[in-house]
Order: structure tokens, then C-alpha cells, then sequence
């Protein structure tokens, strides 16, 4: 699993492994990214707020299932509930500038 953090002084990706911890402190951009073909796991401590958010956006994959491209219902989906809980998602022009291409 990879991790990106902007912190406004330093930025860059960084390889999270079986155990390894991440911090991420509020307010700093960041990615997270499975960039091989094994599935990853990841645990989150986080605020409630957080964890609200990604329940909204969640949906059930069958074991074994390919993980579908996100479809623009999905993306709009995405950026409204972001901009509900005031959460900033980087733009394409952003992602692609970090190696991220959604949908």
C-alpha cells in the first residue's frame, strides 16, 4: 500500500506495509493506494465524522469480485458527500499530477 501526505512543506509517497502505522495529522492531503493486485487491508482510527462519511459512501463487493471502475453516478456521489462533510477531494488535474486516475 502506498500513502501520499502534502503537508505544505514536504510531499510524496510513502510504502506502508503488513504493521507499518501511518499518521496522518488533520488537515493534511492525502492519498491512499493499492497499487498491486493483492488485496490490501487497512485499519482506520479516526473521528466519528470520518467514519460517518465513509459509511455513506460504502457499498457491498462480493468476495471475490472484481472491484468496479467507479461510474460517474458514483464520482458526483463522492464529491457531493465531500463537500457535505467539508472534506477536500483533489481534482483530476491534482490526482493525475500524483499518479491517481479515477473513474
Amino acid at each position: 500500500m502506498k500513502v501520499f501526505q502534502d503537508d505544505g512543506e514536504s510531499l510524496g509517497w510513502t510504502e506502508a506495509g503488513p504493521g507499518d502505522v501511518v499518521t496522518i495529522p488533520g488537515g493534511v492531503r492525502h492519498a491512499i493506494r493499492n497499487p498491486g493486485s493483492t488485496a490490501a487491508a487497512c485499519v482506520l482510527i479516526t473521528e466519528d465524522t470520518l467514519y460517518r462519511f465513509l459509511r455513506e459512501l460504502a457499498a457491498r463487493i462480493g468476495r471475490g469480485a472484481e472491484v468496479p471502475v467507479p461510474s460517474e453516478d458514483v464520482m458526483r456521489k463522492l464529491f457531493e458527500v465531500a463537500a457535505q462533510y467539508g472534506y477536500w477531494i483533489g481534482s483530476p488535474v491534482e490526482n493525475a499530477a500524483i499518479g491517481i486516475k479515477l473513474g
